[in-house]
Parts: structure tokens; C-alpha cells; sequence
């Protein structure tokens, strides 16, 4: 009896400490949504900007992820936000591309910029939020004039002299004890020496053997035009790897009044593996396909699969039911497939390709 209390007890304890948990976490869950939502609204403004103007807002858009910019709020002029290291995007809303300029909710309400940052690759811009996994009262990233990891300059998340004479302390004794701990090895003798450099040199040889049963592979994302009714441009089909581990991300994106309520996709290491007929590709035989209820201008699928290796070709092809809107109806349907090769057939279908290279 008494036991099954002290089983109540903690069951109800634990479950208390669960529902608290939950909560944040859903929280924090939410808000990475809505981060990654505005930064492809921004992405989208500025592409879209891109096809009419022929132009970005600034040539000031740095070339590759590590050297990203932070972008101003809209309240910061142009010379000023410049002097910041940063990027302005108040064009944007001036010109009707996009609504606003969102600002996270973890930025402080004297922080100049917005807690997003910007860059381009292979000429096309690039917007994150530097504060995924954030809640209010942590340190904010993409604070102005620094890069995107939420570190501050030196005056910022820079220590006292006080702390850094502590800190040369601490190293001091901790390479003192290290020098004790290393005599104190030597001291044991020759054999237990040797077994443990033999024990060394198999751990090295597994290290080695993961190494290469876990090598993962890197690459510039491929991009291809998304076309609907052959010439006419609605969005991007992008292929990318955003992590280490070996699988890659194919986004269907869409711009403008065009939406999708279907997409498909197959993706092989040889072209003539894509399910099709006489040179008509049959989507229903697809790896990947979905109906999207509502209607939407993005969406990702991931292939994970282990016997993707460097240095290949592979080939895709993306199709999806396209669908413009104006004024809240629809005014024109069209299948729309990622731009590339005629598959030969009878219909105007496509496929392209992206090569996988090794990591350095």
C-alpha cells in the first residue's frame, strides 16, 4: 500500500513537472515557425523585387552564410544602418513587396536591428532569423554589427581584466595538474604503456571506420526555375543540405498570386529511374507527392537515404498542380515543373540534376 502511494505521488509529480515543460516548449516551437515564416515572406519580397526591378535593394549583400549581415529595423536610416554593418530592407515595404519588416520579440527595444540576417549565394539572397530556439531574456543574435550566432562584439560579450586575470589563473593550475596527472602516467610503466597505445590505435581504427560509415557530403544548393505551362515563371525548386547529416532538402516555392494544391517528386541517380512512359514521366509512381488542403507557396521535402555518396549526379524531377489567385478566386491553372531536360514524350515535362560533393 504504501508503495503504491509513494508510486501516486510521484506519477502525479512528474506529470506536473511534464505539463510545465510542455508549454515552453511548444511556445519556443512556435515561435521558430513564425521565424522561418517571415524570413522566407522577406526572401520572397526580394526575389520578386529581383524579377521586376532587375536589381536588389543593395549591393551591399555579402556572398556566403559565414559572412551574413544583420537587417535594420525600418525606424534606421539607410547611412545609419550602414555605419552598423547592417542591411536595410525598408524599401521593401515602401514599395508594397511585403507588409513589414518583422523584428523578433528576443530583440531589445533600443536594438537597431531585427534579429534576421541576410546574405546571397549563387545570386539569389538568403534570410534567416539568428535566434531560432530563443524565448525573451536570452542573449539575441543578430545584433547589429556583429554575424548571426547571437555573439555580441567585444564590448558586448566581452570580459572584465579582473575576469581575464582569473581566467589565466585557472589555465595556469589546470596545466599544472595535467603535468601531475601525465608523471604520474609515466610513472606506471612500460607494459601498461604499450596496452594502452595498442588500445589507442584500435580506438583510432573505429574512430576511422565511423568516420566513414558516417561521412557526410556537402554541396552548393542547386536551383532551377519553377515553370508553369512551360514559359511562365512562378517560383524556385532549390536543393540543399542544412546539416551535417546525409540527407537533402528539396523546397518547392512558389511567389506571387501562385499557390500549389498538389506536388510530386522523384529523385534518382539515373535519369531513365524516374517513373515514365514512352518519355511521359507518371507522377502517381512518384517517391514523394502530396495534396496540400489549403493551398500553399511552400513546401520541403526530405529525402534521407544512406546511399547517397560524393562526387555523383543525381536527377530530379519536381511537378506540381499551380494554381494563381486575384482578388481571393482563382484565375488560372497550370501544371509546373522544375525547369531542365525534356523528358521526350508527347507533354513539355522536366527534369534537372545536382551534383553532391564531398565535405573538405
Amino acid at each position: 500500500m504504501e508503495l503504491l502511494l509513494a508510486m501516486s505521488i510521484i506519477s502525479v509529480l512528474a506529470g506536473g513537472v511534464i505539463a510545465a515543460i510542455a508549454p515552453q516548449k511548444n511556445f519556443i516551437e512556435a515561435r521558430n515557425v513564425e521565424r522561418k515564416h517571415h524570413s522566407k515572406q522577406m526572401q520572397n519580397a526580394l526575389y520578386q523585387r529581383l524579377l521586376d526591378a532587375g536589381t536588389y535593394v543593395s549591393d551591399r549583400i555579402p556572398e556566403g552564410e559565414g559572412n551574413a549581415k544583420p537587417i535594420c529595423r525600418t525606424s534606421v536610416d539607410n547611412t545609419d544602418c550602414k555605419s552598423l554593418n547592417g542591411i536595410s530592407l525598408a524599401i521593401l515595404p515602401t514599395e508594397n513587396y511585403i507588409t513589414e519588416i518583422p523584428t523578433d520579440s528576443v530583440m531589445p527595444d533600443n536594438e537597431k536591428c531585427t534579429g534576421y540576417m541576410i546574405y546571397q549565394r549563387a545570386g539569389r539572397a538568403n534570410v534567416f532569423s539568428a535566434n531560432i530556439g530563443k524565448i525573451i531574456g536570452d542573449d539575441p543574435g543578430g545584433i547589429c554589427g556583429t554575424w548571426s550566432g547571437g555573439e555580441g562584439g567585444e564590448d558586448e560579450g566581452g570580459s572584465s581584466s579582473e575576469d581575464d586575470d582569473d581566467d589565466e589563473e585557472e589555465d595556469e593550475d589546470e596545466e599544472e595538474e595535467e603535468e601531475e596527472e601525465n608523471e604520474e602516467d609515466e610513472d606506471e610503466g612500460s607494459s601498461s604503456s604499450d596496452d594502452s597505445e595498442e588500445d589507442e590505435e584500435d580506438d583510432d581504427e573505429e574512430d576511422d571506420e565511423d568516420e566513414d560509415e558516417e561521412e557526410s557530403f556537402c554541396f552548393n544548393p542547386c536551383e532551377t526555375a519553377f515553370l508553369a505551362g512551360q514559359d511562365t515563371e512562378i517560383g524556385t525548386i532549390t536543393i540543399s543540405q542544412e546539416s551535417e547529416s546525409n540527407h537533402i532538402d528539396v523546397e518547392f516555392e512558389t511567389i506571387g498570386d501562385w499557390h500549389m494544391v498538389k506536388t510530386h517528386l522523384d529523385f534518382n541517380l539515373d535519369a531513365d529511374d524516374i517513373p515514365q512512359a514512352n518519355g511521359n514521366p507518371k507522377l502517381g509512381q512518384f517517391d514523394f507527392k502530396n495534396d496540400h488542403d489549403p493551398k500553399v507557396q511552400e513546401y520541403n521535402y526530405e529525402i534521407n537515404d544512406s546511399s547517397f555518396t560524393c562526387d555523383n549526379t543525381y536527377f530530379f524531377a519536381a511537378h506540381a498542380d499551380a494554381q494563381r489567385y486575384s482578388g481571393g478566386e482563382m484565375v488560372q491553372e497550370d501544371g509546373a515543373w522544375g525547369d531542365g531536360t525534356d523528358f521526350g514524350g508527347a507533354n513539355w515535362a522536366t527534369y534537372s540534376s545536382c551534383t553532391i560533393e564531398c565535405c573538405d
